[in-house]
């Protein structure tokens, strides 16, 4: 048995003395109940019930303390008035009056131990907050810590994922696939604000505003860090005013804006223009594509203009210059094997086309499932799980007036900290439900698949789902919210009969059949201009010959259309830069080019038979069929996770394995699978598995090659000897100004301080190891810096390299690992420098 917490023993001191708003807590759980109580105190119940969102928060704090000392913990709290809860509130959270003072009660939290559950509490592993992922300290080359201020990369995948892109050929594509809290974002973040000290631009897309102002916040942060100037604006959304989106387009034109975050809608439209420009000079760096594993839903019928997007990349490809093309990087905590093929055929030209993948499954989620008998009975469980389970907590529906019917009742029964948010919430309800959710102030959030994109919040306890996703992967990604810290968190799926139903429905995605499909293409290439061989113009606003009236969702199901013939290969899309006014165009002129060019799509034919009904038999009909097929299989998986037929990582690691092809023989993934408890895990008393962190590597490398012939033999490694830290600096510095980008420092001699010096004196990143081992360094010209505690040197040092090698040493260094002195084998495999 350990003690309560000081946080818990500072509350209860100020509870007693009345001070509790004025003590200073760091501990996330007992600030939001602090931010509660203030809030009751504020608003008060007019029925003089006070808070049942302190009620519930106090809950949480007894129980975490309970769990973690291992005996039950009591607390004092005022008398109820009109902030501080009433004895019916306490009872609806499971929360006991244990003792009447003259000042306050003495109140304990009893286990929740709901009929589904088996006697056992639910919510005790995410409760008691337990660490399920230790950090891990992978030393940062000199240019992450420079950039971020950490010594230390958050994962090997992130290590790697940088290294790919910062030695990516101009051109080029990285796909990185990084689970969740091992630094995925850095590896967007840090080029870009490399590119910014060269004065180039780099693109960030994003699906939501919300993503979107995140993604400034934290790149703002960082460059203040890094002493970088960027403008205060750099999320480009629908909220901007007009001199904004001016000003902004200005920066663009001026090279200054330096990082551009924005939507794929925005991107191909009011961005397009800027975006030809930069390309046109050379200024574009990186373009980047943050929650990726979104590709085959922005470019069926949730999104298409991802598939737009892919046209406008290849024609910036095509306008920049050959030395200065952007690299382009798909990030995703997730991919399945047709997401991968889905996103090479989009954004895998002209290549090369990487893969960096550390896929290893969440263990901080504890996964819990209940099969209710009727949707009433179903709405009671929940209701009653959200008051007793931790907070912050998001509750998931599949309709948006199941997540509104649902939201309303929570306020009903008095909690006040809950927001909503669904598909059909503005803009302007977005972003203030995603405002008060980073800032604490609501303990939960009802919504649809609509929230949780890129919405980082690391301390989530509980994920609740009272729907059935429609497949494996969402529900992953969804429950996948909670224990972002490396804690445990709560996953918690409450069904009713209807909702598999439900889930076979929305699985069976509304792709159009052949015979429609062809219809419209029929009539769109009928009227389309032709621009080059094979190249046309087509009018997205046509429709088919049995429609007279265009709107937007049948311009949806035309641009649904190509996006089917571009994944069966008849077509590919294609960008065309936006109308430039001339000197003798008037603003009517200019604007009828505009509307055009809005309502245009380009598209190069690549099957001469693309009109006949036998080739959209044979090569459109297949890919609507195994779209079907995978999503019967994704949901038919979360089946058996759900009712408890199979381990959950084993069944996740089925979906997000991918096998390689002999087209791409190294696009295998292999999930490494982690599990913090399920149905079957429970079952068979097996413990939580934490599982193995991956170690991926890099493919594709280009750097100019090293000016070392003066001081190489051919098959032979150099040895120097220098005789302190001031000389072997000297050599150092001599060495990477020459082209060597790997140092080994097994010793970790090098101090971040004379890193950064010698960053100074290179072009590209050095890369620094700190193994001798060289099992993850390139092949690049590399120098290894032997301990001074060394009596003998690496046999893999002494071997033929395709790559130049070096070898610092001190005098006293005389022996190889044969046993050997230096000197009667340095004739035939090293040549001595002094």
């Amino acid at each position: 048995m350990t003690s309560v917490s000081q946080a818990f023993v500072a509350l209860q001191d100020g509870l007693l003395r009345g001070a509790w708003a004025d003590v200073q807590f760091e501990d996330p759980v007992y600030q939001r109940w602090q931010q509660a109580a203030r809030h009751a105190h504020r608003e008060g119940h007019p029925a003089g019930r006070g808070s049942l969102d302190v009620a519930t928060l106090t809950r949480q704090i007894l129980r975490r303390e309970t769990e973690r000392s291992g005996q039950a913990v009591d607390l004092a709290v005022p008398h109820p008035t009109s902030a501080w809860p009433d004895e019916a509130y306490w009872q609806a959270c499971g929360v006991t009056i244990r003792a009447r003072q003259e000042r306050h009660v003495v109140v304990r939290a009893e286990p929740w131990t709901p009929l589904f559950a088996g006697g056992v509490d639910p919510t005790a592993q995410a409760m008691a907050q337990r660490r399920r992922r230790e950090p891990v300290h992978i030393p940062a080359d000199p240019l992450f810590e420079e950039m971020t201020g950490f010594d230390a990369y958050s994962s090997s995948g992130q290590q790697q994922a940088l290294r790919a892109v910062w030695f990516a050929a101009p051109g080029a594509t990285i796909i990185t696939v990084l689970p969740t809290g091992t630094g995925k974002s850095a590896v967007a973040h840090v080029p870009a604000l490399s590119a910014v000290r060269q004065g180039r631009i780099s693109v960030m897309v994003v699906p939501t505003v919300a993503l979107a102002l995140d993604q400034e916040r934290a790149l703002q942060a960082l460059a203040l860090s890094a002493n970088i100037e960027l403008p205060a604006v750099l999320a480009f959304h629908g909220g901007l005013t007009a001199a904004q989106r001016q000003a902004y387009l200005e920066r663009i034109q001026s090279g200054t804006q330096g990082v551009i975050i924005t939507s794929p809608e925005q991107l191909v439209s009011s961005l397009s223009s800027a975006m030809y420009r930069a390309a046109e000079a050379g200024q574009l760096a990186y373009l980047t594509l943050d929650e990726a594993h979104l590709a085959t839903q922005w470019g069926a019928d949730f999104r298409p203009e991802f598939q737009t997007l892919a046209g406008l990349r290849r024609a910036l490809l095509d306008a920049a210059p050959p030395e200065h093309r952007l690299v382009t990087m798909l990030l995703t905590a997730t991919l399945t094997d047709a997401d991968l093929h889905t996103l090479r055929g989009l954004f895998g030209q002209p290549g090369p086309c990487d893969l960096i993948a550390a896929v290893k499954l969440r263990p901080e989620i504890e996964y819990w499932s209940a099969a209710l008998p009727s949707a009433e009975e179903r709405r009671a469980a929940v209701l009653e799980a959200v008051l007793y389970a931790p907070k912050p907590a998001v509750v998931y529906t599949t309709r948006v007036r199941d997540a509104k019917a649902l939201h309303a009742a929570l306020t009903e029964l008095g909690l006040s900290r809950v927001g909503l948010l669904h598909g059909e919430c503005s803009t302007e309800e977005r972003v203030q439900v995603v405002r008060g959710w980073r800032a604490a102030e609501l303990d939960v959030v009802v919504g649809t698949a609509a929230f949780g994109v890129g919405i980082d919040q690391a301390h989530v306890r509980t994920v609740i789902h009272a729907c059935v996703p429609e497949s494996a992967d969402r529900y992953y990604q969804e429950v996948g919210r909670g224990g972002r810290d490396g804690r445990t968190s709560l996953a918690l799926t409450l069904t009713a009969p209807q909702d598999w139903d439900d889930a076979a429905r929305m699985a069976e995605r509304q792709v159009i059949t052949v015979e429609r499909g062809l219809q419209r293409w029929r009539r769109m290439f009928q009227a389309a201009q032709q621009l080059t061989f094979g190249v046309f113009r087509v009018d997205m606003d046509l429709n088919p010959a049995d429609l007279t009236r265009t709107n937007e969702r049948s311009r949806t199901w035309n641009v649904n259309t190509l996006n089917l013939m571009a994944r069966a290969g008849l077509i590919r899309l294609q960008h065309m830069p936006p109308p430039r006014r001339g000197p003798e165009d008037d603003e009517r002129t200019h604007q009828r080019a505009w509307d055009e060019h809005h309502r245009s799509q380009w598209v190069e034919i690549l099957d001469p038979l693309h009109l006949k009904e036998s080739t959209w038999e044979a090569r459109v009909e297949p890919v609507r069929k195994e779209a079907q097929r995978e999503a019967r299989r994704s949901l038919r998986l979360l089946g058996q996770v759900l009712r408890g037929e199979r381990e959950v990582s084993e069944v996740l690691c089925d979906v997000y394995r991918v096998q390689a092809s002999e087209a791409f023989p190294l696009d295998a993934i292999y999930p490494q699978p982690a599990c913090g408890g399920c149905l079957v895990c429970r079952s068979e008393r097996r413990l939580p598995d934490s599982g193995v962190d991956p170690q991926p590597l890099v493919v594709h490398w280009q750097a100019p090659p090293a000016d070392l012939g003066d001081l190489m033999s051919p098959g032979r490694v150099t040895m120097i000897e220098v005789h302190d830290d001031q000389h072997r600096q000297q050599w150092l510095r001599r060495l990477i100004s020459r082209g060597v980008q790997v140092l080994v420092d097994p010793d970790r001699t090098l101090l971040p301080a004379q890193l950064k010096a010698l960053q100074v004196h290179s072009p590209r990143p050095l890369l620094v190891e700190r193994s001798d081992l060289l099992l993850f360094a390139p092949p690049l010209a590399s120098v290894l810096l032997a301990p001074s505690e060394w009596d003998s040197l690496p046999d893999s040092w002494l071997e033929t390299s395709e790559t130049p090698r070096l070898i610092l040493h001190l005098p006293h260094h005389t022996h190889t690992d044969r046993g050997e002195p230096l000197s009667h084998i340095s004739a035939r495999f090293i040549r001595a420098v002094h």
